[in-house]
Order: C-alpha cells, then sequence, then structure tokens
C-alpha cells in the first residue's frame, strides 16, 4: 500500500519519538503540513491500519513500544521551548533522550532534553562529558526535585525542566536551585 508524504513524514518522526502523544504529532503536522486534528487522526488511522503503529487511547506508539514517559516528557518540552517554530529532531546520543535544532538569526540553536532519576546525576554527568568538549548545545535537564539541581552546577548552559503537577514544567537556572529559588528561567 502506498503511503502520502504526509504519512511518511509522520513515520519518521514516530521512528524517531516510539511514542508520543496525538496532541504532540498535530501540533507538529500543523507546523509542518498545515494539518488539522481531523487530517492527523486520518493519516495515523491509515498507518496503524497498515500495522506501523498502533494507538493506546492519546498515545501513538510503534507497535511494540510501551509507554515511554520520559520521551513524552522531551517531546512537550521541546513544544514548550519551540511554540510555532518548526524545530528539527532526532533521537539524543545518551544520556540525552531527545536532540532538536530551532533555528534563529545566528543560526541553529542546539538542545539536548536529558532526562535524569534522582540518585543517577553522576551517570547522566560521566555520560554526557565527552559530548560537551565536542559541541555547543543547551543543555535541559528533565528532573523530579529541584535538589538535583546543584549537582549539574559545572555543566554550561544547563536548564533544568521540573513538573509543575499539572502537565507543564517550570524551567530553571542552576542559580535558581542553589538559592532554593523556583524562579521560571
Amino acid at each position: 500500500m502506498m503511503m502520502t508524504s504526509f504519512e511518511a513524514w509522520l513515520l519518521d518522526a514516530m521512528k524517531v519519538f516510539r511514542c508520543a502523544r496525538r496532541d504532540q504529532l498535530e501540533w507538529l503536522c500543523r507546523l509542518k503540513f498545515s494539518s488539522t486534528p481531523n487530517q492527523v487522526e486520518s493519516d495515523l488511522r491509515q498507518l496503524q491500519y497498515m500495522g506501523l503503529l498502533r494507538q493506546k487511547g492519546p498515545l501513538v506508539l510503534l507497535p511494540e513500544q510501551e509507554q515511554d514517559k520520559e520521551m513524552l516528557g522531551a517531546i512537550e518540552i521541546m513544544r514548550l521551548l519551540s511554540g510555532d517554530a518548526l524545530p528539527e529532531f532526532g533521537g539524543g546520543s545518551p544520556p540525552a533522550k531527545l536532540a532538536f535544532y530551532l533555528e534563529d538569526r545566528r543560526g541553529y540553536l542546539d538542545f539536548k532534553v536529558i532526562p535524569v532519576a534522582p540518585g543517577q546525576e553522576r551517570r547522566a554527568l560521566l555520560q554526557l562529558e565527552p559530548q560537551l568538549s565536542r559541541f555547543v548545545c543547551t543543555c535541559i535537564f528533565l528532573i523530579r526535585q529541584e535538589e538535583q539541581i546543584p549537582r549539574f552546577a559545572a555543566v554550561p548552559r544547563a536548564y533544568f525542566a521540573l513538573p509543575d503537577g499539572t502537565g507543564g514544567y517550570q524551567f530553571l537556572q542552576a542559580q535558581d536551585g542553589e538559592r532554593g529559588v523556583a524562579s521560571q528561567g
């Protein structure tokens, strides 16, 4: 069965994400193709019919993939930071879950979303260290507790996304966490 260019792009995005919410895919398709939610739903149904992905409530998954809360969070952070600008994105090198790029007047800005569970900060830093010596990027650590922030104080261009309890995120910088102030960055 033939795939449309819209379906092919959606499938390519899902190969990167493996797990996404329908509203996140609708946002990307609106920016890329000016697609409506109904058009995206139709494309998703067609891909599901072909056995290339499956839908489970609001989630869209590759056939053998289970829900990945870290990836859902990483996509949401990309959406919040990108707004109405279409990001380029790809799978991140560990420890990053997702890498995305936004274009501005200076060129491309490189972002890495790095989920870090409490107690895993050292491991994340050890994995990240060789990348930081080769690339200039902004690291957005998806953390669970504000107390994790000081452990990343030495990372240049580091920001922190802390779940706000309502499905959104509060963005912090290292000095915010060190002072115990939870101010949005």
